[in-house]
């Protein structure tokens, strides 16, 4: 995915027509909601003459034939509704990119506000499920929860060294797993115990290996539906339901505590004994041992 420079950015005078044109510039898909609180301070500063310089940012993308704000909302907004009171000799700097994709659109939109500042990981998430017209329907907690299952399944503790936008684009590579998992627990009205990074990973790398007995396997761990109490199904839902989750290995030793790649270890422990046809009374866990093969 790319997005390039239509022109070199530029560093003008902000004037009302160009505060206008942001203002009334299209939003890229999923661009977070209106932040009162945010554009309050930005107002204080304009009226004490602290604010330093106004940063726009649009982008044309050829797939949709459109151009989309990436950046500058709440500027452009606040400057709007001073009437009397815009200020003068305020400078801009205004960049205008291209874009062959909604995803390229939305990796733009990344690129700004980076993890420090108040554009999250989920803004970037949705920003990201909006380029694809079968994740841009999906609610809000689905996609956070697809992206962080998929982060953790694919780096595990490493993914804290990984950008946003990198485990974003993991969305885009397994959209049929985040449509999946949409779908499974939406279904399932008691199911937030399961809409953690650790099962979500699991589901993953269960679903990888067929979508069908992965169907089967979590929907009867969601409902705890078999009849038989030692099931392997029915002793994870009772795990996941009992333990909450710490990043912390030494945590984990806690009474009802696990850690995050305990409890995705003891997943893939309880399908592997469900593929198996064997029951299973512990799920066991340690942690020097290599994550086990899904089965």
């Amino acid at each position: 995915m790319t997005f390039t420079h239509l022109e070199p950015p530029k560093t003008v005078r902000c004037t009302k027509t160009l505060v206008e044109e942001f203002a009334g510039m299209e939003p890229a898909p999923y661009d977070r909601p209106f932040q009162r609180r945010r554009a309050a301070a930005i107002k204080r500063a304009i009226i004490k003459e602290t604010f330093r310089v106004a940063s726009f940012a649009s982008c044309y993308c050829k797939e949709t034939r459109r151009t989309y704000r990436v950046n500058g909302k709440h500027t452009a907004l606040v400057l709007k509704d001073l009437n009397g009171r815009f200020p003068t000799g305020l400078p801009a700097v205004v960049e205008r990119y291209a874009a062959d994709t909604l995803a390229d659109v939305a990796e733009c939109y990344a690129s700004f506000d980076p993890r420090a500042s108040c554009r999250s990981g989920s803004d970037i998430n949705l920003a990201f499920a909006a380029s694809r017209p079968e994740l841009a329907t999906l609610p809000r907690p689905m996609i956070s929860a697809a992206v962080r299952g998929l982060a953790f399944a694919t780096w595990e503790y490493d993914l804290s060294r990984r950008e946003p936008d990198e485990r974003a684009t993991l969305l885009l590579e397994h959209a049929g797993f985040a449509c999946w998992l949409a779908a499974l627990l939406c279904a399932e009205q008691q199911s937030r115990h399961l809409l953690r990074a650790a099962p979500v990973a699991a589901m993953f790398r269960t679903y990888a290996r067929g979508s069908k007995p992965a169907t089967e396997f979590w929907t009867l761990v969601a409902a705890e539906s078999h009849p038989k109490n030692t099931h392997p199904t029915r002793v994870l839902a009772r795990w996941l339901l009992t333990h909450e989750v710490s990043m912390s290995e030494q945590r984990a030793g806690q009474a009802r505590v696990d850690s995050l790649r305990g409890m995705y270890v003891r997943c893939l422990v309880a399908w592997n004994a469900w593929r198996a046809g064997k029951r299973t009374v512990e799920l066991t866990y340690h942690p020097a041992d290599k994550t086990p093969p899904v089965h």
